[in-house]
């Protein structure tokens, strides 16, 4: 493990007690036929994430796992196994996570039937982040250990189909450009609300281009790279009773980076503050508290993990983040998620300026 496993011969009966969300009872029994669960005693759905990559809960004599059926294009099979690569050596070096279930016949972590592909995961109970600055902290050390763990996997084993991270993309102002165009198709702008949105867009792609140049000038692009999670935020990590992380999930998005793309993303992610879905009246601030939490738990007990480089490169590099994390899907629909795009951009607008001229407040907060 891991290497795909093709199609066997379809088991003779379904096992499945019921069809479940996304699956039909006959896919789940020949699927779960080639993993060593022992008896299967109930399916439920499992309703995260993306319903084009459908999950179920299953509950058999060996525990509880999930399967999932990966979306159709999504990934390549190269991209996926060398996450399972990544999530592999995690495992073994005692890192929180889901771990992969093999195939009972060759251990593969990918199944293969009838054009779709499948992973199995023993199911990690927990609850998630509250948003307290004790989970804050306990996210911060969790990143921490999962650079360490990753310190030494080999880079050169990445395909090269690795999703793009978000400091200086060249695709970013052709897509605040189009977004606004976007915006007013989906949602019927009236000419000042389009020219008000056509501004942002426009100041937006400037602060982006001049944040990526002070990123550059404390010398990211020297730094050394090793495998990042690439999407770490609240909403993929679960955490136990005491507050502890239980699983850090979702490593789709693992690609080659220096790490202080990670903690600059979770360092975002983790601090961000919201307001209702009202978003006018969302707050421009960050949650410092919550973000002196996080780092001082990247940092450790020893404050100088995060270098003094990478320090002053935090809040730049903070800023391309958001602004990256709104442009494509505005630029795609004229909506994030169901929100209206033109709000959600100007959201997005007051947050940047607001990093933007309190970059100092960030820098401090490392400690």
């Amino acid at each position: 493990m891991p290497s795909p496993r093709s199609d066997d011969p379809p088991p003779a009966s379904p096992q499945a007690e019921a069809s479940c969300a996304g699956f039909d009872a006959y896919e789940l029994a020949a699927v779960l036929s080639h993993y060593d669960l022992g008896v299967i005693e109930a399916i439920h759905p499992f309703p995260r994430g993306s319903p084009a990559s459908p999950k179920a809960l299953i509950r058999a004599e060996k525990g509880r796992f999930l399967l999932k059926r990966r979306r159709e294009g999504a990934s390549s099979l190269e991209r996926i196994l060398f996450a399972h690569r990544v999530q592999l050596q995690l495992a073994e070096r005692g890192f929180p996570l889901p771990r992969l279930v093999g195939t009972q016949v060759s251990n593969a972590s990918v199944l293969e039937r009838q054009g779709a592909l499948y992973e199995v995961f023993v199911f990690v109970p927990g609850s998630p982040f509250d948003g307290s600055e004790a989970q804050a902290r306990a996210a911060g050390a969790c990143l921490a250990q999962l650079h360490a763990a990753l310190s030494d996997f080999p880079t050169q084993e990445a395909p090269s189909d690795l999703l793009r991270g978000f400091h200086d993309r060249e695709d970013l102002p052709a897509q605040l450009a189009v977004a606004p165009a976007q915006v007013s198709k989906a949602w019927r702008l009236g000419l000042s609300e389009r020219a008000e949105l056509d501004r942002a867009a426009a100041w937006l792609a400037t602060t982006y281009a001049e944040a990526a140049k002070e990123a550059e000038a404390a010398g990211v692009s020297q730094w050394p790279r090793q495998v990042v999670h690439g999407d770490f935020h609240g909403g993929n990590l679960l955490f136990t009773p005491r507050g502890e992380v239980a699983a850090a999930l979702d490593y789709d998005s693992v690609r080659i980076e220096p790490r202080v793309m990670d903690l600059a993303n979770g360092a975002l992610q983790l601090s961000l503050t919201r307001g209702g879905d009202a978003l006018a009246h969302w707050p421009a601030e960050l949650d410092l508290s919550r973000l002196r939490a996080f780092l001082s738990g990247y940092d450790g007990p020893a404050p100088g993990a995060i270098s003094q480089a990478e320090t002053a490169a935090l809040p730049w590099l903070m800023i391309e983040a958001l602004i990256v994390e709104a442009a494509a899907p505005v630029a795609a629909t004229g909506s994030f998620a169901k929100l209206e795009g033109g709000a959600f951009i100007r959201m997005i607008e007051r947050k940047v300026q607001w990093l933007h001229d309190n970059a100092h407040e960030v820098i401090d907060a490392v400690g």
